[in-house]
């Protein structure tokens, strides 16, 4: 479904080329130009798109999608040619599904450059950059980013409120509705209310195809608050209720973080050793080696 980046960042999931237009809009707010690049096969068709982003003096690749930023022999972001001329070592992504001479391939045919975001169109901007100066202000433009902004200017609160209301035109059924609501404000940043409407969804529609999640984000908006008991507690009754929800390996992360913020190291192992073994993760790596880091460096005193 074709969707403006604001409902893509909302429902959470999104096509290659939305989530790369999304990828457009947030750099904005970093000043960085970028844009969309349909990539192309042999035969002239557009698999896959990336965002090309402009850095240091040339345009790089990031992979939103594939959560791939490729780099090249000197540690930098490559750029498209670099991929295609097999300067790049791809490690273990994209994965394996894609195949990868199909996917290198694709950077080696001419793409389709398309839709680049506000600070693209800036030159004073690119001058800037190509000097290494700093550009003053921001870049941001379109009515969704404004959202985000909103607190810097007036009436945040009252634009949440009528955006909230107008969500009962685009969801049919209460707790579609509430959902809707709840991720509102957990893109906003907004952590308290988005746990009090992901309880409502987990308490007055318990056959919501959306209560697992919603126990989920309700457990992030609490780490993310700095709620560390209650993030710890959510996310155990996930994984209690749900032993296979396909977020079991991020719910174990948090909880596993959520202690680490509380002291608790040795519970916080038992979190992140699980995740390490079912579901090799390099945070879970990292922060084990952090704990024995910590530990040994205790000893020694």
């Amino acid at each position: 479904m074709d969707d403006a980046p604001i409902t893509v960042l909302h429902r959470g999931i999104g096509w290659c080329d939305q989530q790369a237009h999304l990828l457009l809009r947030l750099l904005d707010r970093r000043n960085i130009p970028s844009r969309l690049l349909f990539l192309r096969n042999k035969e002239g068709i557009s698999p896959h798109s990336v965002a090309d982003v402009y850095l240091n003096g040339t345009w790089r690749i990031v992979d939103p999608t594939y959560m791939f930023i490729p780099r090249n022999g000197r540690k930098e972001i490559a750029t498209r040619e670099e991929i295609c001329q097999k300067e790049v070592n791809f490690g273990t992504l994209p994965p394996e599904a894609i195949g990868l001479p199909k996917y290198r391939n694709l950077f080696c045919q001419k793409p389709t450059r398309f839709l680049g975001n506000f600070a693209f169109t800036r030159p004073a901007l690119f001058e800037a950059l190509r000097r290494g100066e700093p550009f003053p202000g921001n870049t941001m433009a379109d009515s969704w980013q404004r959202t985000f902004a909103l607190p810097k200017i007036i009436g945040s609160d009252l634009f949440i409120n009528l955006y909230v209301q107008a969500l009962h035109d685009l969801y049919k059924t209460k707790d579609e509705y509430t959902y809707g609501v709840a991720r509102t404000y957990h893109i906003l940043g907004k952590f308290r209310e988005a746990r009090r409407w992901y309880s409502r969804i987990v308490t007055a529609f318990p056959t919501s195809p959306h209560v697992e999640e919603s126990l989920f984000f309700a457990g992030l908006a609490a780490y993310h608050e700095g709620q560390y008991l209650e993030a710890r507690g959510v996310l155990d009754r996930l994984l209690r209720k749900y032993p296979k929800t396909p977020w079991a390996g991020y719910a174990r992360l948090f909880a596993g973080k959520a202690l680490l913020a509380l002291g608790k190291e040795s519970q916080a192992k038992t979190y992140l050793q699980v995740l390490q073994s079912g579901h090799p993760s390099k945070d879970a790596v990292r922060l084990l080696q952090t704990i024995s880091d910590g530990v040994a460096e205790r000893s020694l005193r």
